[in-house]
């Protein structure tokens, strides 16, 4: 991969944006249909750019057209079609191409090499994902919130191995980071689990977080708990931590997930970060999984047609054990997204404020410190001194 391959520029970033992305948007390629407003100026330097494309030297860049500025003023015009509002345009794609050269940094961190200018068409099509109502009046917030998220190293050291934290029943609890992928609510994830003495691992749910800096203090993001699709499990550990339920008071907490959230708490406190928020919406959430049910179902059908289920009886058996394992990962997939948009939207939600509700039951110095009617989007949680 060469130096250029691995880092986006600015103009670069403005000639995908119209050249690629709005039109995937448009079509709901993957990603919710979504309307942008640019001031005037944004379309004087749109025409600037047209007629002064990027140029690299043994690389072919696509050039914008008047067709591609025209199709960005009349993208999606539906009243009801949410409205990103963008007030100052040098801001919105300078963030946009930090974001970009900035998650190649980390992946390459994590061990991973990508392209950024694949990233690049890809995060302008997903980061939206993430937003909350109030980003949509204040998208350039919403990127600088992410590009910190991004930057920030906090518990990064945690990545390269994995480090004991506690112990479950003289089990031992251990703790890694992982980095996420694009279409995640997060940059990263914190994952758990539980080593037997005979070496079997029972996998905890994750936890997907971020973290940044705000009025000198840190504060940790949770946007998600959730199991690994391969998770391992033991079931005595599973039936010890089933007895945890006699102690949760409120509605739809899994005591695995209040375990994993409580170690994960303990973690943020070690490290000195006392403030937590969580969404109340996200508001592209819902019609994203919508979108992916819809596909996942499409592909598992055209896929798995009757013609081919009745052709394995004639596979010899090492290209049918091939062919039942491909089956079954498609039909977890199926179980998985297939009519889950209500589900998944309620486990993103309530569960998890009703999971974070839990945790100050347990331990009295975490507080709630706003309610759901509130302006920030988020409900804050802070652990405070005993008086």
């Amino acid at each position: 991969m060469c130096e250029w391959d691995n880092k986006v520029e600015y103009k670069e970033v403005i000639e995908l944006f119209l050249e690629k992305t709005i039109y995937e948007i448009k079509d709901e390629d993957e990603t919710p249909r979504i309307n942008f407003i640019f001031e005037e100026d944004a379309y004087d330097y749109f025409y600037h750019t047209m007629e002064n494309p990027y140029r690299v030297e043994g690389w072919w860049i696509p050039d914008i057209t008047e067709k591609d500025i025209d199709t960005l003023r009349h993208l999606n015009e539906d009243a009801l079609c949410p409205t990103i509002i963008v007030k100052d345009y040098q801001k919105f794609f300078n963030y946009l191409t930090e974001i970009t050269n900035e998650q190649a940094h980390l992946y390459s961190m994590y061990g991973e090499k990508h392209s950024a200018r694949a990233l690049c068409i890809i995060l302008m099509r997903r980061i939206w994902l993430r937003m909350g109502p109030t980003d949509f009046l204040e998208v350039e917030h919403f990127l600088k919130q992410q590009l910190d998220f991004l930057k920030n190293r906090e518990l990064d050291h945690l990545r390269e191995k994995p480090e004991k934290i506690g112990e479950f029943h003289q089990n031992d609890v251990s703790v890694q980071i992982k980095i996420n992928r694009t279409w995640d609510e997060t940059t990263r994830a914190a994952t758990f689990w539980i080593e037997t003495k005979d070496f079997k691992t029972h996998n905890l749910p994750q936890i997907y977080y971020d973290i940044r800096i705000e009025n000198n203090q840190k504060v940790c993001y949770i946007y998600a708990v959730q199991n690994d699709i391969n998770k391992g499990r033991v079931p005595k550990i599973e039936r010890l931590l089933y007895k945890l339920n006699k102690f949760i008071e409120e509605e739809n907490v899994h005591p695995g997930k209040l375990y994993a959230m409580k170690a994960y708490l303990k973690l943020l406190k070690r490290c000195g970060i006392y403030r937590i928020k969580i969404p109340i919406l996200q508001v592209l959430n819902y019609r994203y999984h919508e979108l992916l049910s819809e596909r996942v179902e499409e592909e598992f059908h055209t896929t798995w047609t009757k013609e081919r289920i009745e052709s394995h009886q004639w596979l010899p058996e090492y290209r049918l054990q091939k062919e039942m394992k491909r089956y079954e990962a498609d039909r977890l997939r199926y179980n998985r997204f297939v009519g889950k948009q209500d589900l998944i939207s309620q486990l993103k939600t309530e569960n998890l404020i009703n999971l974070l509700m839990e945790c100050t039951n347990h331990d009295p110095s975490l507080q709630l410190r706003n309610d759901l009617d509130n302006n920030t989007g988020y409900l804050e949680f802070q652990y405070v001194k005993n008086k």
